[in-house]
């Protein structure tokens, strides 16, 4: 059944063939000697075979050029895989060749691949402990591989974990990784993820390209190039939204008209900011205007909230806490200085409107943080900052009462 978004997923994957279609006319065009694909070519082993005909298509119309196909943890060589399928039979294959087993595959007198198969979607098991020692001084080594670098802190996925002293264990001159979508490169460059060669998601950077990968001899460092071959253009902007909500609104327009090929911008917009109750309804107005702007995706995350709101927030924490209401309390005398002082037997400052609160907001936002404190501290510039303050600890409050 046709769904809301299916424009969409169908235009993506699209995209993923054209990049498909972009990386072989690349590898052409560079004379590589081969091309390798570390692993998930397809999605899992469930995919159409109208899509398997396609993808070999594309690999095909580069032969006599070898294309190596590594499995990996979405399609992986198991029972029901789906290299298993008539259309990888050997004799249908041509210049493709899937790297099934661990056999090392010799290229030519100087150059070995060490392929590294994925057999079962998750393993806790090294999939590179396989790989033989050296036997010729003069082999330019290289292993294909399917699995997460165990990178303390960077990454938590730990799914077929790979040392990252694998190139020394192995004694391998250029190990090549697929699984992580982002571009990656480790240590000397004798380990680099390419990342995917079309971009499949907002978290993904340096995404849609693939590498070219030079090696001169053994023991020596590669030469690596990223070359893009994505069609997408995947964006994420934050906004902060203030008074006159308008023409806030109004430069977000330009910039979204701006955009070139909008069908294939996919664009997650985050709003934040406090502003009167009243000017709310534009941002559901934007909202409308931006799902039918002609872009591929439009997501808008509102998190804009009314002055009262925030306001209502601030008076909540204060009353719950002696600390804050001073400081509360010292920022409204600063607001209040000018270049007379304050009489500081009166205490009892005047409240600023909700407008003026939020036009002294902006202007103290173009002041940098040492100059407006120092000027408030003398009294007699830049009282602006303190309104500025008491709003960002009102909009500080509002997020500890949400």
């Amino acid at each position: 059944p046709m769904t809301e978004d299916s424009h969409e997923l169908q235009a993506r994957r699209e995209a993923r063939f054209t990049a498909l279609q972009r990386a072989m006319e690349l590898a052409r065009q560079e004379q590589v000697d081969f091309i390798t694909i570390c692993g998930d070519l397809f999605e899992d082993n469930q995919v159409s075979n109208a899509a398997v005909h396609r993808a070999l298509h594309i690999l095909q119309g580069v032969a006599p050029l070898p294309v190596f196909l590594l499995p990996g943890n979405h399609d992986p060589f198991c029972s029901g895989s789906v290299y298993r399928r008539s259309a990888f039979a050997p004799d249908q294959l041509k210049n493709v060749r899937v790297l099934s087993t661990s056999e090392p595959v010799a290229f030519n007198d100087q150059c070995t691949l060490y392929p590294c198969p994925v057999v079962r979607k998750t393993s806790t098991l090294d999939p590179t402990a396989g790989i033989p020692p050296r036997q010729r001084p003069e082999e330019i080594r290289i292993g294909l591989a399917h699995g997460s670098l165990r990178i303390e802190g960077k990454y938590n996925d730990q799914d077929h974990p790979i040392p990252l002293e694998v190139c020394q264990n192995r004694d391998l001159d250029y190990l090549a990784l697929g699984h992580w979508h982002s571009f990656y490169q480790h240590g000397d460059g004798r380990i680099a993820y390419p990342g995917t060669p079309e971009q499949t998601s907002f978290s993904e950077t340096e995404a849609g390209q693939v590498l070219i990968v030079s090696i001169s001899g053994p023991k020596t460092v590669p030469e690596i190039q990223c070359q893009p071959t994505g069609t997408l253009n995947w964006q994420e902007w934050q906004r902060d939204v203030s008074e006159p909500v308008s023409d806030t609104l109004a430069t977000l327009r330009q910039q979204v008209e701006a955009l070139a090929e909008r069908d294939k911008v996919l664009l997650r917009l985050k709003l934040d900011g406090a502003v009167r109750a009243d000017s709310l309804p534009l941002l559901d107005d934007f909202e409308d205007w931006l799902g039918a702007a002609g872009l591929l995706r439009a997501e808008m995350v509102n998190e804009v909230k009314s002055l009262d709101q925030t306001e209502g927030a601030l008076k909540k924490l204060v009353e719950s806490d002696e600390v804050i209401a001073g400081v509360v309390a010292d920022l409204r005398k600063l607001a209040a200085l000018d270049a007379g002082g304050v009489d500081e037997s009166n205490q009892e400052v005047p409240r600023r409107s909700a407008e003026e609160l939020l036009k002294m907001w902006e202007e103290c936002r173009t002041i940098s943080g040492e100059d407006a404190a120092q000027s408030i501290l003398k009294g007699v510039q830049y009282a602006e900052a303190a309104q500025g303050a008491l709003l960002l600890l009102a909009r500080l409050a509002e997020g500890v009462w949400r």
